[in-house]
C-alpha cells in the first residue's frame, strides 16, 4: 500500500474541489440558461412549450462538450 505524503494529499484535495466546483458552476449555467429560456418564452404570447424538446437536447449537448 502506497503511503502519500501531505504534499500529495493536499494536491488530490485541491483537484477534488476544483472539479466539484467546476461542476457546480456548470450547473448552475444549465439551470439560468433554462430559466432563461423559459421566462423568454412566456413574455412572448401563444407559446406552447416553454422548452421544445429538440432545443433543449442540443442545449444540454453543447453544455456538456
Amino acid at each position: 500500500m502506497k503511503k502519500c505524503n501531505r504534499g500529495e494529499e493536499n494536491k488530490d484535495v485541491l483537484r477534488e474541489y476544483a472539479s466539484l466546483e467546476r461542476n457546480f458552476l456548470r450547473n448552475k449555467a444549465k439551470m439560468c440558461f433554462s430559466f432563461n429560456l423559459s421566462f423568454r418564452c412566456k413574455l412572448r404570447a401563444g407559446c406552447e412549450e416553454p422548452f421544445p424538446a429538440q432545443h433543449l437536447r442540443l442545449v444540454e449537448s453543447s453544455l456538456s462538450q
